[in-house]
């Protein structure tokens, strides 16, 4: 095995491999079942007050109805949703990621990789996120309750009346889908990063180049790592050397990986036979 892998990395011409970019099919199956989730409870609550308002009730009427729904809401089983959904998100991505990883390490070369790219390696890491995610769509579910019932009881507040109860859920409707096509983009660039650095190290390859997107968008934590040689088993290192000797990073650095935190677009391009 070792000789074939051997075989393989020294046919590379380049020798720092650029990782295979996140699966936008899988991010956009997540984001559009996310708006669905979202779509689904607004009509519930619109659909019965519209009902309850037809029996002409008093401001303080419709506030309590209005707690009433978004409680039944809340007890509303969505655990099976987001099992089946936080499942295929995690599976699509992790076979879009291995079958470009194969592609593209063994491409010019007659070496099969397949057999060295099982998901033993990732396992631990595909059941973290499933469990990470389904935590994250039942708190879309959640939160975009609690952000409707508190901004609808800030407005009563305010003016004493229940007034423009559909402007209101609207609103609040559309910064929920914000923050849904958020979970869906971050969730699968970053399982994609994770599984790209589990792999390459379940190969044997210890280094890798830290590179950025290079534009004003880098934060300048991340843009003071662009071009320093790093090692994935060592989070608080790096080398200006090609990895002869190491410093720890300091407090202008960040002490993770390229593309784990929060919309971060950096990548780890790996160096083959590091």
């Amino acid at each position: 095995m070792k000789q074939s892998l051997s075989e393989l990395f020294n046919k590379k011409r380049n020798k720092e491999f650029k990782p295979v970019q996140p699966s936008k099919r899988a991010e956009i199956k997540y984001r559009n079942a996310l708006l669905i989730l979202l779509a689904a409870l607004k009509g519930a609550i619109l659909k019965r007050l519209k009902a309850f308002l037809g029996l002409n009730p008093s401001d303080a009427q419709i506030i309590e109805r209005t707690t009433q729904i978004l409680d039944e809401l809340r007890k509303s089983d969505t655990l099976n949703y987001a099992k089946t959904l936080s499942q295929d998100i995690v599976n699509a991505v992790n076979q879009t990621n291995k079958n470009r990883l194969i592609q593209n390490i063994q491409k010019g070369t007659d070496v099969d990789l397949t057999p060295f790219l099982n998901d033993k390696a990732v396992r631990d890491k595909l059941d973290e996120y499933i469990a990470k995610n389904v935590s994250l769509i039942t708190s879309v579910k959640n939160d975009y309750l609690n952000d409707v019932e508190k901004a609808i009881r800030e407005s009563y507040l305010q003016n004493g009346r229940a007034e423009s109860l559909a402007a209101i859920i609207h609103k609040r409707t559309n910064v929920s889908k914000s923050r849904a096509r958020l979970i869906a983009r971050d969730q699968t660039s970053k399982l994609n990063a994770e599984l790209d650095q589990e792999r390459m190290q379940a190969l044997g390859v210890k280094l890798y180049v830290w590179q950025t997107a290079k534009d004003e968008r880098v934060r300048h934590t991340h843009a003071n790592m662009q071009g320093l040689t790093c090692r994935f088993d060592d989070d608080t290192v790096y080398s200006k050397d090609g990895g002869k000797t190491w410093i720890k990073r300091e407090a202008d650095k960040p002490k993770c990986k390229p593309g784990i935190e929060i919309q971060c677009r950096c990548f780890a391009k790996a160096i083959l036979g590091g």
